[in-house]
């Protein structure tokens, strides 16, 4: 992107900010939900806990069993609840699928199980496992760890080889509560204004100066605003979540008395944004299948900078 594009990225959004701050004032912004994301001193001393279940979220048994895990963590393969299609990479599983899943790794239906997930990097596929389960009631009970598997061991805490076997469940949802949303429901919020649509992905991506991998045009859903989740981070490589406040900041031009809908191109970068707006207080859903699906099924794109301000 050039310093000209980027300048007038930085004047939209800022000028989006006042208008925003103007008319919803600083009163309005939610509170946090704190209890969605923990450190790993929390963690510590619950290690034994009976009540909290900690999951390990990674690509495959190998790294989990020999190069270690969390103590008394249980290892829950994202490839399980990640849906491929020939057309659409990461699809949505289906709620019989999630269900059969939380049976697998002990999830239950008691409201005082306290589920923690982490990552072996990012933090990524920890935060599509967080959002897989919001679409079967479990957002307020699952958290995310602060700094996942590296900050873990970046401060010197133990970790163990080998497997923990869970215990399977009875679990059964609540109620039909999700956070989920699909084509049709963005298509219909989306003209009817009623939500709004955040994009996780890159900047570049969002304005279709770079063409997201397996997506049909570039650009972005029409309307929406840009949050890119890498820039929530202290780093990548030291995913330690910035602070509260200079996260509300980064998300000022959304507006906190609306609904939002997080997407990215397949699903997992939106997830964590998803995670990210829940944590700040909004009112936030995930359109998992996301921009691929959006165009797929015939959904109109836009592009250039001119437009972030629609």
């Amino acid at each position: 992107m050039t310093a000209t594009a980027r300048a007038l990225v930085a004047l939209v959004a800022a000028i989006t900010l006042v208008l925003a701050t103007s008319h919803t004032g600083a009163n309005t912004l939610p509170p946090l939900r704190d209890h969605l994301l923990v450190s790993a001193d929390w963690l510590a001393n619950r290690l034994d806990d009976p009540n909290v279940l900690l999951l390990h979220v990674g690509h495959g048994p190998n790294v989990y069993t020999q190069r270690g895990h969390l103590p008394g963590a249980i290892f829950a393969d994202v490839f399980e609840v990640l849906r491929e299609d020939s057309t659409t990479p990461g699809r949505l599983p289906t709620r019989r699928q999630l269900i059969d899943f939380c049976r697998s790794v002990g999830i239950t239906s008691d409201p005082g199980q306290r589920i923690v997930l982490y990552g072996e990097s990012s933090g990524l596929l920890a935060a599509r496992m967080y959002a897989n389960l919001a679409t079967v009631g479990l957002a307020d009970r699952a958290s995310l760890l602060d700094g996942h598997m590296r900050g873990w061991q970046g401060e010197g805490r133990p970790i163990e080889t080998g497997g923990v076997t869970p215990t399977p469940s009875d679990f059964s949802p609540a109620d039909d509560t999700t956070l989920g949303v699909t084509f049709d429901e963005v298509r219909d919020g989306q003209r009817d204004h009623a939500w709004q649509l955040i994009d996780a992905r890159s900047v570049r991506e969002f304005t279709g100066e770079r063409q997201t991998r397996k997506t049909l045009a570039a650009g972005r859903i029409p309307s929406a605003t840009s949050f890119p989740w890498q820039d929530t981070f202290k780093t990548v490589r030291r995913p330690v979540l910035l602070p509260p406040q200079t996260l509300r900041e980064q998300a000022g031009p959304i507006d906190p008395t609306r609904p939002v809908v997080a997407y990215c191109a397949s699903g997992v970068p939106s997830s964590m944004t998803f995670f990210i707006l829940r944590y700040l207080g909004y009112d936030a859903r995930w359109y998992g299948d996301s921009l691929i699906d959006w165009q797929q099924r015939g959904g109109p794109t836009a592009t250039s900078i001119a437009a972030t301000a629609e």
